[in-house]
């Protein structure tokens, strides 16, 4: 079996290559530019690995013997699930390698936000030793946490801001609500965690029915102090209401590890607001992220060198019976 990893990051991939080539598997790692690129690297791939590459249904056609896709990352926006499905090719991401890091990094972006933390720094670094210069920082004991969404990562953001004793929203119309009643949270409607909360961070995957799901409409419902946290995905918001809702003082700011656009336009008004605190997509990021990463996906790839079915499988509503 022949296996592909489309990369432009020169990632180490020895791990990999150790143990699928003891299964007898050919593995490649390759460099893309553009999508007649991909056509031709992937055309006669058994499984095929990324991570930033665009899978489109052009792509997808083009793959005559393949039965897997897999990503290493959580989101999976950039993958046709449907043209996918349709071929009969599993389409698979690695759900549970980050869930730590980027819970951490929610933590960390809330105190960093509410503390004014990149503000003290630079007024440490310039003699400004006064707390007037930091601005007006605020405790998060007794604060409200909103959660939209409650997957693997919120739950631990949930149990990581109960130990701040602060008060938890949530808002997922798919969860159980016993389940987040046992994390000590309540279970809320958006417009009501919205009105309510003094944070605002978001989990919820990145899919036709989300995207944009935070914009101005749901800025008026917010506290004018209320600071929006998004370490899930870009789209969920929409970043030119976000930024007029910023300027115009309809809420208080935001901490940001994930972006409409990729890096960041360097004419955006996002960097130079000092309500704001910026990340480059980095929640996932740990030494032990990465181990855990390359260990989840190549395990779901043997599996299907054993002719198993794969785990995490995103797709399944559009396989060919």
């Amino acid at each position: 079996m022949k296996i592909v990893m489309l990369d432009r990051m020169g990632t180490d991939f020895s791990l990999e290559n150790k143990i699928f080539r003891a299964e007898g598997a050919t593995f490649i790692v390759t460099y893309f530019k553009d999508a007649d690129d991909l056509i031709s690297l992937t055309h006669d791939a058994d499984v095929l690995m990324f991570n930033d590459a665009q899978i489109t249904e052009e792509i997808i056609a083009g793959l005559d013997k393949c039965k897997m896709i897999i990503r290493y990352g959580i989101g999976f926006d950039n993958v046709d699930l449907a043209a996918a499905g349709k071929k009969g090719i599993y389409v698979c991401n690695a759900p549970s390698y980050g869930t730590y890091d980027v819970a951490e990094h929610t933590m960390a972006l809330l105190l960093s936000v509410c503390k004014h933390i990149p503000i003290a720094d630079k007024c440490a670094r310039t003699g400004k030793w006064n707390a007037e210069n930091v601005g007006k920082v605020r405790r998060l004991s007794g604060k409200t946490l909103g959660l939209v969404g409650f997957g693997r990562i919120a739950r631990f953001v949930a149990a990581r801001a109960k130990a701040f004793e602060m008060d938890l929203l949530v808002y997922d119309p798919f969860a159980n609500e016993a389940d987040v009643v046992a994390s000590g949270a309540t279970p809320s409607s958006l417009e009501t965690l919205l009105k309510n909360a003094d944070y605002v961070t978001l989990h919820a995957p990145l899919t036709e029915e989300t995207r944009h799901m935070i914009g101005m409409t749901q800025f008026k419902l917010m506290k004018q102090d209320a600071v929006l946290i998004n370490t899930g995905r870009g789209g969920l918001v929409n970043e030119k209401e976000l930024i007029f809702a910023l300027l115009s003082g309809e809420i208080g700011g935001a901490a940001l590890d994930v972006f409409e656009e990729e890096p960041l336009p360097a004419d955006s008004k996002l960097l130079t607001m000092e309500n704001v605190v910026l990340t480059p997509h980095v929640a996932w990021n740990s030494y032990e992220g990465v181990v855990d990463l390359h260990k989840e996906v190549t395990d779901n790839v043997v599996r299907v060198l054993h002719g198993e079915k794969p785990i995490n499988i995103v797709n399944q509503k559009y396989l060919r019976k």
